[in-house]
């Protein structure tokens, strides 16, 4: 048997990761084809083209309205002849579950990992219309499902709630923190805050910066790292300079070691405007790292406020700060948070328990269909 994944890309971010660990895990159950339709977002491509048994093949869309896509897809899809095809985020859900409806796929499931407030009408309706070619619509929170069911009329019994999974992460020993720290330009510091995804507004990552200054104001003697790259680099760096911060913050760029960079944070903050379920508080949980976040999509489905960290409402960077300080400047509390947070997510959010739950799925529509489960060999 072999099933199909399509993304837009094979970046660095959270929903590929998760990608990358499902397709490892189904390449034991079945053969595994994961397309890509862009050739310059390739950040974990080659993780990909290491797994065994899966196939790595890239479909490059045009930018804008690419006529052309969907009879590439077609054709890809009549000669792979998938018995699934399972498409992950927007661009891939848009035109691959139109491909595969035309290219006479038995079974179509769609992941749908954010909450996008920016959406317009036209793009709810879209998404409704694909729900009716569409077996089933894989969500990773709760938020989520309820966003489809009630913003975009999906019917609720085509929507499964799947948390994404993190693996097991251990902290840097003493003498590695500090080395890793010099590395970063944050030896100096007594607290390091980070900030760790993509660089566009979204993010809202100058609501980090306007919180780095109002801490560094309170007298720590804290740095501020910020993890990713994005079209809003320039602009946060001349933005740093002008709150005159620039000499505590750093920007790392993308990194493929974030657990190493986890190991030398005292804190993580998310200040989005909007999200789905953040991969990155659960990395940061399976660190051992508590967190600060803005309350926007699954973050309340993670974050429990008081105990692995504090919840705040967006664009609130009076109650940010305070947050912020008031988890630095007490050490007990914080290891307190980290151990929670750790326990957590062993217990709810491991690997294994989303490969578990996606195989489920697969062979419950597999069954509906009368075609043979997944099985090993």
């Amino acid at each position: 048997m072999k099933i199909l994944y399509i993304i837009g890309g094979l970046g660095m971010g959270g929903a590929e990761r998760q990608l990358l660990y499902l397709a490892e895990s189904i390449a034991r159950l079945a053969d595994v084809t994961v397309v890509s339709l862009s050739e310059s977002d390739i950040g974990l491509q080659p993780e990909f083209e290491r797994l065994v048994g899966v196939q790595t093949v890239l479909c490059p869309k045009r930018p804008g309205i690419d006529t052309l896509l969907i009879p590439r897809l077609v054709t890809l899809f009549r000669r792979e002849r998938p018995v699934i095809v399972h498409t992950y985020l927007r661009t891939a859900g848009y035109w691959g579950r139109v491909a595969a409806y035309l290219a006479g796929v038995p079974i179509r499931i769609s992941s749908e990992r954010n909450i996008e407030i920016e959406r317009g009408s036209f793009a709810n309706v879209l998404d409704r219309i694909l729900s009716w070619v569409t077996d089933r619509v894989v969500v990773n929170a709760d938020a989520i499902r309820d966003y489809l069911i009630h913003t975009e009329g999906l019917d609720p019994l085509k929507i499964d709630v799947i948390y994404n999974g993190v693996p097991a992460s251990h902290a840097l020993l003493g003498p590695e923190m500090h080395t890793m720290r010099r590395e970063l330009g944050l030896g100096e510091f007594e607290y390091v805050v980070g900030f760790i995804g993509r660089l566009v507004p979204q993010k809202n990552p100058g609501l980090f910066l306007e919180m780095a200054q109002a801490v560094l104001r309170s007298g720590l003697r804290c740095g501020f790292l910020l993890v990713g790259d994005g079209p809003l680099r320039a602009t946060l760096g001349e933005q740093a300079r002008n709150l005159e911060i620039d000499k505590s913050v750093r920007f790392a760029g993308v990194r493929n070691d974030v657990p190493r960079i986890l190991g030398v944070i005292d804190l993580l903050v998310l200040t989005s405007d909007w999200e789905g379920l953040p991969n990155v508080i659960l990395e940061a949980f399976a660190a051992g790292v508590p967190t600060v976040a803005t309350n926007v999509g699954g973050v309340g489905e993670l974050l429990a406020d008081g105990v692995t960290g504090y919840i705040v409402p967006p664009r609130d960077v009076p109650t940010l700060v305070d947050r912020v300080i008031r988890m630095l400047s007490d050490r007990d509390f914080q290891g307190q948070c980290g151990r929670h947070g750790r326990e957590y997510v062993q217990s709810r959010f491991s690997i294994s328990v989303m490969i578990d739950q996606t195989v489920a799925l697969y062979n419950s529509v597999l069954r509906s269909r009368g075609l043979p489960d997944l099985r090993p060999g």
